[in-house]
């Protein structure tokens, strides 16, 4: 073989264990991702869902409740943090777009988790209207 048939297949391998690693940074958010979200959604079915005669448990259940989604929140931040600066260390092997389009999905369900907080935090929510 010469040189430049060396050459070229060293180039290929390259791009492929980019690409390789690219696909272990997307497999390694979609697990933060997961996580977050389920971290959210058990926060939230806490605090709406169980149902406590004593107010204390019904307190130290919100209180979970509420850690559990800001800590569902700072993983998701976290995911997004770490992913672009995988991406980052790749170079441009990753179009803007894309890394783009992947900001905008956690920042909707960063969003989503925000309002659920708020809906968890607010006493008059629709799901336990005042009594009178």
């Amino acid at each position: 073989m010469n040189e430049d048939g060396n050459e070229e297949q060293g180039s290929e391998r390259d791009i492929l264990a980019r690409e390789r690693t690219r696909y272990a940074a997307e497999r390694t958010l979609s697990a933060w991702i997961r996580t977050g979200l389920a971290s959210v959604g058990g926060g939230f079915a806490m605090i709406r869902f169980l149902v406590f005669e004593n107010a204390q448990h019904r307190l130290m259940a919100k209180v979970i409740g509420e850690v559990l989604i800001i800590w569902g929140i700072c993983i998701m931040m976290f995911a997004l943090y770490d992913y672009r600066a995988n991406v980052e260390k790749l170079g441009s092997l990753m179009t803007k777009r894309h890394r783009w389009w992947i900001t905008a999905t956690i920042a909707i369900f960063v969003i989503v988790s925000l309002f659920l907080l708020f809906i968890s935090i607010n006493p008059y929510s629709y799901a336990n209207p005042p009594t009178t």
